[in-house]
């Protein structure tokens, strides 16, 4: 794969597990008003909540994982080494 291509992969992988983080930021925003909010009111929206921050978590290990073996080959592969003048 061209080095420009690779860039651009990487970089639009790195902007996605941005959004991912974004994602869960508001969630646990969200979760801690709720925390703070009377008892009552706290129930009905925490079980939806945490199974997002799950959902969220399980997507974001799996794609940060993905994008550091993606990065992690292609620095190895620019090396400057004795395949590589």
């Amino acid at each position: 794969m061209d080095g420009t291509v690779q860039v651009e992969v990487l970089r639009r992988h790195s902007e996605y597990v941005g959004t991912l983080v974004s994602q869960l930021t508001g969630t646990l925003t969200h979760l801690t008003q709720v925390f703070s909010a009377p008892p009552g009111l706290m129930a009905a929206e925490t079980a939806g909540l945490l199974a997002q921050c799950a959902e969220l978590e399980s997507t974001l290990r799996a794609e940060t994982d993905f994008l550091w073996r993606r990065l992690h080959f292609f620095v190895e592969d620019t090396k400057p080494g004795p395949h590589c003048p």
